[in-house]
């Protein structure tokens, strides 16, 4: 397939659902006499989308050096899915950061390739957190001593934290000249752990950093180390293999312009260096990806996930040496994380860089049958040409800025393949569908499936609770490895997954899903499937009719929550014990307060809900040698005790520590212990309130009233508390009747 364009730049296409249509987003900055350039663009698995604008108010005609100076602000705006837009301008005061990084840089008389730069560039690592980058130098006038440092804050413009990352890059292949921003900072496929940034060091290494950003925002380095890289002058990609892992991806090329007299010797290829980072330990090694014996020059590369099918593809464009170089052709591989090959299609656009940015745009299919995007060709953009494409399959980038505002166009790319709406077209179908009402008390399981044969890998499966924001709380996690007897297989295609009674304990509730990359893998290649994010797969919880009709119902059902509310105990392991002896008397109640607070949010109840009076005490039915306490607590259900493996609960301060096995055990009610006893009274008050009516109705119709019945009953009484022998006769004389009682 040929291409006549000057220069083309692929981007992997995500082929999933459509869910908006071409649009075309105008904002209006409100700041006057200054020119506005859309830098980057960034984006979310939720398809929010963070701008970054560049305010430059003195731009300086120059092909090297400092293009120009910026307001000192870091600009940007956030575009929501529903359309809400939110902007955040963080000022040099905010940030804290030197004037420095307030300049734009040009390097086109160095090298055309290496274009306009800025110190600060934006990434997407961690949902609702954006990671910053930027300069530190102990002198502005000497390049040795830039230092990358990084910081991040959320979707508010609260900054959370700051990180010295490491030295900024000086390119010794143009005499030592400083390029801003050549590291690259790739998120895992798992965005719960974190990111790699790889760093070149010198000629022949490479810096590796694992780093990790916390729920609180706070950047935390796991790993550094420095690997060997084999000098190359050509193009490095960096890219997060499904498995968890990274590969470093480079081409190289020996440059002749003459065929071989070796028909056998390689003349160029695309090869990877396979990271494996692991409990802090880094194990690399090198695979071949595709080489070749036609002397080429590589032009441009590009890796990514394959979200159509399974592994990872590349692709790139190459220039024969032996031909005319204005003819440019394209490569894709495709290949597992290990670097097996297969093949597939992507989307392909070409820049023109004329008076104005030109675009043009199609898909290309695996036979080379091209497909127009839906916008015309040519589409002009700005300058830089910055684009995402979403996980809804929306290709974002930027028009050509003029006066105070700027555009953004959203237009939906055409699909090779479709799904069934979870945007991930290795799914087929599940149970409970998207957004379908469930009966939470005969919701007993789950079940996935997959346009394939697939087979259980080290991945998780995770139920969520809504809570209005954030990611929700969590009610059930499933690992496909270790906890295999909550999950089995319906068929090749079906995994089936149960569900505790614990669950779904909140009626009218919203419920998610997420799936991670590695719950399954492809059964034929052994490689992780991609996952879902935590807001495709969702449904709800009916809620109780009953409950909303009356408020009588209502009151039954506080009634019925107290009597079922009974006290009890937990038994911890023997970890869980010893740690308990180790702890003073504080420390204890810390203990107990810290496991009815984590047993509460597990459950999604309040924690008035959940009560313990502090004491313990050893199980004594164990054998001497296996000493467990037994704490008291009141809580409603055990269910998610007993399988606290895939409940919060393990991974709790406290509530690890206690014993699945044991479960929770309710002490017997009062009522409970003396149901028979109040049985047999009640029984006993009820007939002899039966023999009084019926002596009362007896005497009336022998003329005796029952005052005069009364007086003698309390005669009876007194010379019975009068008499101290153990037997006593009562005697009484009505009309001439004697009846005789003996009382213990």
């Amino acid at each position: 397939m040929k291409l006549n364009l000057l220069l083309s730049i692929l981007s992997i296409i995500l082929f999933s659902t459509l869910v908006t249509s071409d649009s075309n987003i105008t904002y209006t900055e409100n700041v006057n006499n200054t020119q506005f350039l859309v830098y980057k663009l960034i984006n979310y698995e939720d398809n929010t989308v963070v701008a970054q604008i560049l305010r430059i108010n003195n731009k300086i005609d120059t092909s090297y050096g400092r293009l120009g100076y910026l307001d000192n602000y870091l600009s940007l705006r956030i575009f929501y899915l529903n359309g809400t837009i939110k902007p955040i301008n963080l000022s040099i005061d905010d940030l804290q950061i030197q004037p420095l990084n307030f300049y734009i840089f040009s390097y086109n008389k160095v090298e055309p390739g290496l274009r306009i730069r800025y110190p600060i560039e934006i990434y997407a690592v961690k949902s609702n957190f954006i990671l910053v980058t930027y300069i530190v130098a102990e002198d502005a006038n000497n390049s040795s001593t830039y230092y990358e440092w990084a910081l991040t804050f959320d979707f508010n413009g609260n900054i959370r934290s700051n990180f010295k990352l490491g030295p900024s890059f000086l390119d010794a292949k143009y005499g030592n000249i400083w390029l801003p921003n050549v590291a690259q900072y790739i998120p895992n496929a798992d965005n719960e752990k974190g990111f790699l940034r790889s760093a070149s060091k010198g000629i022949s290494d490479v810096n590796l950093q694992q780093l990790i950003i916390t729920e609180d925002g706070i950047i935390n380095q796991l790993v550094e180390l420095d690997i060997p890289f084999p000098a190359t002058n050509n193009l490095v990609s960096t890219i997060a293999t499904l498995d968890g892992n990274y590969m470093i991806i480079y081409s190289n090329n020996t440059n002749s312009t003459t065929d071989p007299q070796n028909p056998f010797l390689a003349q160029g290829g695309i090869y990877a260096q396979f990271i494996e980072i692991k409990e802090n330990i880094v194990k690399y090694e090198l695979v071949i990806l595709y080489q070749t014996t036609i002397p080429l020059v590589f032009n441009y590369l590009l890796c990514s996930i394959n979200y159509a099918e399974t592994g990872h593809v590349y692709v790139s464009t190459f220039t024969l040496n032996n031909q005319d170089n204005s003819t440019i052709y394209y490569l894709t591989v495709q290949f597992l994380s290990r670097g097996s090959l297969r093949y597939e299609g992507f989307f392909f656009c070409g820049i023109q860089q004329l008076v104005q940015t030109n675009i043009y745009g199609y898909v290309l299919e695996d036979n080379s049958n091209q497909i127009s995007w839906n916008l015309i060709n040519p589409t002009v953009s700005n300058i830089r040409f910055t684009h995402v494409i979403l996980p809804n399959n929306t290709l974002v980038f930027p028009q050509l800025e003029g006066g105070q505002s700027w555009n953004l166009i959203f237009t939906d790319l055409p699909k090779l393949q479709k799904d069934t709406g979870y945007e991930n077209i290795v799914i087929n179908a599940t149970i409970p569908t998207i957004g379908q009402l469930i009966d939470a008390t005969t919701t007993n399981f789950f079940t996935i499936t997959y346009n394939q044969q697939i087979d259980l890998t080290n991945g998780t499966i995770i139920i969520f609770q809504s809570n209005g924001s954030g990611p929700g709380i969590i009610r059930q996690i499933v690992n496909g490895i270790e906890n295999s007897k909550y999950v089995s297989f319906i068929d090749s295609n079906t995994v089936n997954i149960t569900v505790i009674d614990s669950t779904f304990n909140n009626l009218g509730a919203t419920y998610y899903v997420k799936i991670t990359n590695a719950f399954v893998s492809s059964h034929f290649y052994s490689e992780p499937l991609f996952g879902l994010s935590h807001d495709t797969w969702h449904f709800i919880t009916l809620a109780n009719e009953q409950e909303e009709e009356s408020k009588i119902s209502k009151i039954k059902g506080k009634i019925q929550w107290y009597m079922d509310d009974i006290s009890g105990q937990v038994r911890l392991s023997q970890d869980g014990t010893a740690f308990f002896d180790e702890l003073n008397r504080n420390q204890r109640i810390e203990f107990f307060n810290n496991l009815t607070q984590e047993i509460a949010n597990a459950l999604a109840i309040t924690l008035g809900r959940i009560t313990t009076s502090w004491k313990f005490q050893i199980d004594t039915s164990l054998p001497n040698d296996q000493k467990k306490y037994l704490l008291s607590i009141n809580i409603k259900k055990d269910t998610m005790i007993k399988n606290m493996e895939i409940t919060t609960l393990m991974s709790g301060y406290s509530s690890k520590y206690l014993d699945p096995n044991f479960g929770y055990e309710g002490f017997p009610r009062w009522i409970d212990e003396n149901r028979n006893k109040i049985i047999i009274t009640f029984a006993g008050f009820v007939f002899l309130t039966l023999l009084v009516f019926l002596s009362i109705i007896y005497d009336k119709k022998r003329g005796q009233s029952f005052c005069s019945i009364f007086s003698i009953f309390l005669s009876d009484l007194k010379d019975l508390r009068n008499d101290k022998n153990d037997y006593k006769s009562l005697h009484f004389n009505r009309e001439n009747e004697m009846l005789t009682c003996n009382l213990i």
